[in-house]
């Protein structure tokens, strides 16, 4: 069985399947990335010019085939404890009338005419090299 890895550089990310016991990718436009046995990049070749893989930044590759189940990971998601967790701004409050899959939900306001933004914030503790998914639900005033 090969191994699903998710490559990212600059901004951009490819995701590629490597065959199981191979050791590098080639594409027909000339990259070619090597790699170590547990899946590290060790060299990156552009045509016949190797480009250089030290310092901060490079290349990094992550095996994403087999991950856990997802969590939630927001505190309080369904507003259950109330504001716990949450810091909520001028205009906003709990609303108990309206809620998705919890007890409450937040209440973001704008009083117009003129356009207005208003930032909602929970604190998501994350670890470095591990993909997370972020959504939220958004739902009409009644």
């Amino acid at each position: 069985m090969g191994r699903g890895l998710l490559i990212v550089s600059g901004g951009l990310a490819w995701c590629l399947s490597l065959p199981a016991g191979a050791t590098d990718i080639r594409t027909s436009d000339g990259l070619k990335l090597e790699f170590s046995a547990p899946g590290r990049v060790t060299r990156v070749t552009a045509g016949r010019v190797a480009l250089p893989l030290r310092g901060a930044g490079g290349f990094a590759v992550a095996d994403f085939r087999d991950q856990p189940e997802p969590q939630n990971l927001v505190p309080n998601g369904g507003f259950e404890e109330g504001t716990t967790g949450w810091s909520l701004s001028p205009g906003q409050a709990l609303d108990t009338t309206i809620s998705r899959s919890g007890r409450a939900s937040a209440r973001l306001g704008v009083p117009g005419p003129e356009p207005a933004q208003s930032n909602l914030e929970a604190v998501v503790p994350v670890k470095p090299s591990t993909r997370y998914q972020a959504g939220m639900w958004l739902g009409p005033e009644k």
